[in-house]
């Protein structure tokens, strides 16, 4: 059931998204879908006119303040059982079982917010003659920083980045393999792929999501099954982040388009964070000699392209969404 706000929700100001892309859990500019028993807590929202989001059954979404517990998207799902703090929307199609505990509000102005360009960082040549970085089956190797290409780290490989900027072109990480930042503030510039299997684990060793920042043009970007990343995602071309069943991440994301898939969480600590060092050692310095050391830049924004939309496993959500021609998802505007 739809709750009535409370006294004091009633007499808050008026609900308005942060404008600030960084302020939100999960930012998607066209189409957020959640699956079943989700837990995400803190800001999140789809920008654009016709977008998107859908919560899916018995899953949750709080946070600790007023602005933290904010949730917001042109077309606005709630599916049995599920539970949303505060709404902004313009249609809201919700199930009778569907509980929205504080304010519903209404009219969302869409896009609410500008999205910065990517910066040019992440499309650097370099990675093109960069050093392939390989670690051994259950290895570990610690880089600094520099520019690179290919890092291929097979199951339960763990690979430390010293604080600093990287540039990479792909990653491509098999079962329990992690990239681990140790303390200090890592950047990371990854140009063309971003692979995962069940159980890798990407960012901050200290469990500090504003240490480990990501910035990416990857197509897209998979956190598989129990994997962690505990990460600042900046991905705003990607087409889909997709947070398969059971993973878990902490930090800032910002997507064209985002799954969270069954049993995942979202802005909350996991059980087990990700370990700075292996149990029972220290990770040993060995960066590759043929990485080329390069100073942290300062980001020139460029013109991003617009990503073209694609086809999904979870279709069905978009196409309940068409049902209203009004209000059909479109192409970036």
């Amino acid at each position: 059931m739809l709750t009535a706000p409370s006294l004091a929700a009633a007499l808050a100001p008026p609900l308005t998204p942060p404008p600030d892309c960084r302020a939100y859990t999960i930012l998607a500019r066209e189409t957020l879908i959640v699956g079943a028993d989700v837990d995400l807590r803190g800001p999140i929202v789809v920008r654009n006119p016709g977008g998107t989001l859908s919560m899916g059954p018995a899953s949750t979404h709080n946070g600790k303040t007023r602005e933290e517990a904010i949730a917001a998207a042109d077309i606005f799902m709630l599916k049995p059982k599920s539970a949303v703090v505060d709404v902004v929307t313009n249609d809201l199609r919700a199930e009778a079982t569907a509980k929205i505990t504080g304010v519903l509000a209404k009219p969302l102005s869409t896009p609410f917010l500008t999205l910065p360009a990517l910066p040019e960082a992440v499309r650097d040549a370099c990675v093109d003659k960069g050093a392939t970085v390989t670690v051994s089956p259950g290895g570990q190797r610690t880089l600094t920083p520099g520019c690179f290409g290919d890092v291929v780290l097979p199951s339960d490989a763990r690979l430390y980045l010293k604080p600093g900027a990287y540039r990479f072109r792909s990653w491509d990480l098999r079962d329990r393999a992690s990239v681990i930042g140790m303390s200090g503030k890592v950047v990371v510039y990854l140009r063309d792929a971003w692979r995962s299997a069940p159980g890798a684990v990407v960012g901050s060793g200290a469990f500090d999501a504003k240490s480990f920042e990501i910035y990416t043009s990857a197509p897209t970007i998979d956190v598989r099954e129990e994997g962690v990343l505990v990460a600042e995602l900046y991905a705003p071309e990607t087409e889909w982040l997709v947070l398969w069943p059971r993973a878990v991440f902490v930090g800032h994301a910002v997507a064209h388009r985002v799954l969270v898939e069954d049993e995942s969480r979202c802005g909350m600590p996991p059980l087990v964070p990700p370990s700075p060092t292996p149990v029972g050692g220290t990770p040993t310095p060995t960066p590759s000699p043929r990485g080329t050391p390069i100073d942290e830049p300062t980001p020139n924004p460029s013109v991003s392209p617009t990503p073209k939309p694609t086809e999904h496993a979870e279709a069905d959500v978009l196409a309940e969404a068409d049902q209203d021609p009004g209000r059909v998802p479109s192409a970036e505007r």
